[in-house]
């Protein structure tokens, strides 16, 4: 009897804890697992489903680009390049070098005077999209990036999948497959572009939020590599990874939840590419920058908005601005021509161009003082309109994204 008696307490206590609910509203379960889908049987079923969610380059058996995706497939072939070439010094890797880029693994690093891709200035791209993107394209083709992108991206949203949800299977797979069939989630995948790890970072605030708290030291590692990663394909990720991770730490600050594990994964999230970029560029350009070689996009956007250009037209015959130098009274006034078209920053020789990007901070806090209304405006609506819009009209469909 008495054996029995004892035992009873025990219950009782584990009774109580299955009726507590957790910050959340839910009632844990003992034995839950945290995130039971973000693990290899998690990365297997975001595989089999990537391949459903590229349906469009299924049906239109078409690579979907952009004017700037050949950029990142000649950096791609440059970086590896460098990197095989390095490693021919103290590997026999000849071999494998030249199966993964060619002619390119003899390559050497450049000088600042050879910044040019068929003559034209050389524009940073994100080494780690470059990198990615290129053996990827070269081995399994546009389909295969594609599926590969649209595996990362989902094995991310895995994360946010919870034991309870599991319980209601029918509901979460009918959910996946409406995110399919009627979102913008497959055109995001098969764009052959960056674009799509942006929810990677959107994803990663969102666990940032609580459930990054209960997960295992491995999850909370493999979530903020994949996090660290979608902050380096685009140099734009950066200032938009820093405004969303320090609002959700301000959020846990202000709420009273702050801790030091999501604290410490977003400071290196938002950290660690800036300083990659930085020993990057040191190495091999010997000018050390946490947006290399970058595309002067603001300005182009504040010309584009109407104060650069009314700023310019004022001022190039009374200030010494390169860009007035470079273009003279024919500035290009849309973002497209003057960033990718024939006659804009392209056509320029490498020292302008770089001068142009020297002198755009600079340039933009002139515009700002002599238009502060208007370059206010054009940067506020500039920034909401890059984290809401989603559109699809920039795409290109064509046969073989290598010779695009």
């Amino acid at each position: 009897m008495k054996s029995s008696s004892a035992v009873r307490p025990e219950r009782k206590s584990r009774n109580t804890r299955r009726s507590v609910k957790d910050e959340y509203g839910h009632i844990p379960y003992l034995g839950e697992e945290p995130a039971p889908l973000f693990n290899l049987r998690g990365l297997a079923l975001a595989a089999l489903v990537s391949l459903v969610a590229c349906w469009p380059m299924l049906l239109s058996d078409a690579a979907y680009v952009f004017v700037d995706t050949a950029s990142y497939y000649k950096a791609g072939q440059e970086i590896w390049g460098i990197v095989l070439a390095q490693l021919e010094k103290v590997l026999p890797v000849t071999e494998v070098a030249g199966a993964i880029v060619g002619d390119s693994a003899s390559a050497t690093p450049p000088t600042a005077e050879q910044l040019t891709f068929d003559g034209e200035p050389r524009f940073g791209r994100s080494i780690a999209y470059s990198a990615f993107a290129y053996p990827i394209l070269t081995s399994m083709g546009a389909f295969g990036l594609a599926w590969a992108q649209g595996t990362l991206t989902l094995i991310a949203l895995f994360a946010l999948v919870t034991s309870q949800m599991l319980q209601a299977r029918n509901v979460l797979v009918f959910g996946l497959v409406l995110m399919i069939v009627t979102t913008q989630l497959p055109w995001r995948i098969v764009y052959l572009m960056p674009d799509i790890f942006a929810a990677t970072i959107i994803i990663f605030g969102a666990a940032l939020m609580g459930p990054f708290d209960h997960f295992r030291c491995s999850q909370k590692v493999a979530l903020t590599c994949l996090a660290v990663f979608a902050v380096s394909t685009h140099y734009g990720n950066i200032p938009f990874a820093v405004g969303l991770l320090g609002l959700v730490l301000v959020w846990r600050i202000v709420t009273a939840r702050f801790a030091i594990a999501p604290a410490v994964a977003a400071l290196i999230t938002v950290a660690a590419s800036p300083l990659a970029n930085l020993g990057a560029s040191h190495a091999v350009l010997q000018n050390p920058s946490a947006v290399p070689l970058r595309l002067p996009i603001v300005l182009a956007r504040s010309i584009q908005d109407g104060p650069g250009a009314m700023y310019l037209n004022e001022n190039c015959g009374v200030e010494d601005w390169a860009i007035c130098e470079a273009f003279g009274d024919d500035i290009p006034k849309s973002i497209r021509d003057f960033l990718w078209s024939d006659e804009g920053i392209r056509a320029q020789s490498p020292d302008m161009v770089q001068r142009i990007r020297d002198e755009e901070l600079s340039l933009l806090t002139s515009i700002f003082f002599a238009y502060p209304v208007g370059q206010g405006w054009s940067l506020a609506r500039n920034s909401v309109l890059q984290m809401i819009r989603i559109g699809q009209g920039q795409m290109s469909a064509v046969p073989d994204v290598e010779g695009f």
